[in-house]
């Protein structure tokens, strides 16, 4: 009970200090999109830009912290199915209240001009192609509509379900996939990049899954079924994936990283306990193997087979969320326990990264660390056999 009633103290004062924050907070992308917008005015500076890139996690706490907090939708449905689960061990009413006013909010910050609900990044991002602020993204609102499930799952709250449908008719849309072949699909990252990514079918799978379970649909069904196929079809005998078909096609194993490899075990992990096969299974075994044994340094989550650090906060959120979809709950608490220990104020806020020789960025931000930490404790609490 001393060890659980530890990770439960920490998750309360987590929703305390979104509470304080009024849900806001900041977000690494924010710099990138002053500095971009410094390039376009004196071009000169892209050089700049491009040299110093790969020195971001190193750039001081107080930079970041000039600009203004910001609501993202993605913590905003992370901090939902945190409160959910959180509730269903805690029973606390006020987090149910709490959730109410959190899909208030979501509504208000959708994306705009787009008849059924979806969501994108609140500032401007990426390169070659430059997103805009708010453009639908199936990385944020799949993801969203799995967290609003969680609060339906384990609230009862069938109100919401129409939010659910309206998500995955926006992640139906036919302008959205790409059909490989009769079996084999593909769903593009946004509307305006015909990119092929493993994890975003997988996200976009088992939140079609999830949704038959309380309603059943063939079509949700079959195109889900779709992706799974290329999802596991286009895993490498090593049982790694790329991040894309793209980077797969130019061999670049540098995009076989922690964090995206987590996001298709953990959906694929999902949809195994909602409908299990044996190929299915098998791929998720072989799939675990290789991320145990190449992207984890014992207790810390490696950037990628061939870099353990820095160790960034969403790496190890992830990984715990990860493990214990796979059911290796020891070791999502061994890392859990590591980002306790060294990236952790003691207090209510996860820093940003932690170095090789100690040193930690303590950064804090709202998406990228606190609302993923949050989730993956309470995950861990709810889901562990912990005592």
């Amino acid at each position: 009970m001393k060890e659980k009633n530890k990770y439960l103290d920490i998750a309360l004062d987590l929703n305390d200090w979104f509470k304080l924050n009024n849900h806001k907070g900041l977000d690494p992308f924010q710099l990138d999109e002053k500095v971009f917008g410094l390039v376009n005015k004196l071009p000169f500076l892209s050089y700049i830009r491009s040299f110093l890139k790969p020195f971001h996690t190193r750039i001081p706490t107080k930079v970041f912290s000039m600009n203004k907090g910001i609501i993202h939708p993605k913590a905003l449905g992370l901090a939902i199915s945190s409160n959910s689960y959180l509730y269903k061990e805690t029973s606390r009413d006020y987090l149910i209240e709490e959730n109410d006013k959190l899909i208030k909010m979501l509504k208000k910050c959708r994306s705009e001009n787009e008849v059924n609900y979806c969501w994108g990044h609140p500032f401007s991002w990426g390169d070659r192609p430059r997103y805009p602020k708010n453009i639908p993204l199936v990385c944020v609102t799949a993801p969203i509509g799995h967290w609003i499930l969680d609060f339906i799952n384990i609230s009862g709250r069938m109100e919401y379900y129409e939010i659910c449908c309206s998500i995955a008719e926006n992640l139906l849309e036919e302008k959205k996939w790409h059909n490989l072949d009769s079996s084999h699909s593909s769903i593009f990252y946004s509307d305006i990049e015909k990119n092929y990514t493993y994890n975003g079918a997988a996200l976009v799978s088992s939140f079609l899954y999830r949704m038959n379970q309380i309603e059943t649909n063939s079509k949700w069904i079959e195109k889900a079924n779709n992706l799974i196929n290329f999802i596991i079809d286009e895993q490498n005998l090593d049982g790694s994936w790329y991040y894309s078909i793209e980077m797969k096609e130019k061999k670049d194993k540098t995009t076989i990283d922690n964090r995206h490899t987590g996001y298709i075990l953990e959906h694929l992990a999902i949809i195994n306990s909602i409908s299990p096969t044996a190929k299915l299974k098998q791929k998720i075994d072989k799939g675990s193997e290789y991320y145990i044994d190449n992207l984890f340094d014992e207790d810390k989550p490696k950037w990628s087979p061939y870099q353990t650090y820095p160790i960034d906060i969403h790496d190890v959120a992830q990984a715990i969320i990860t493990l214990l979809e796979i059911e290796e709950s020891s070791r999502a608490q061994s890392i859990l326990n590591f980002s306790i220990e060294k990236m952790f104020d003691g207090k209510n806020q996860f820093y940003y990264k932690y170095f090789k020789n100690g040193r930690v960025n303590k950064s804090v931000f709202i998406r990228w660390g606190q609302a993923w930490m949050y989730n993956a404790i309470c995950k861990y609490i709810s889901m562990s056999k912990i005592k």
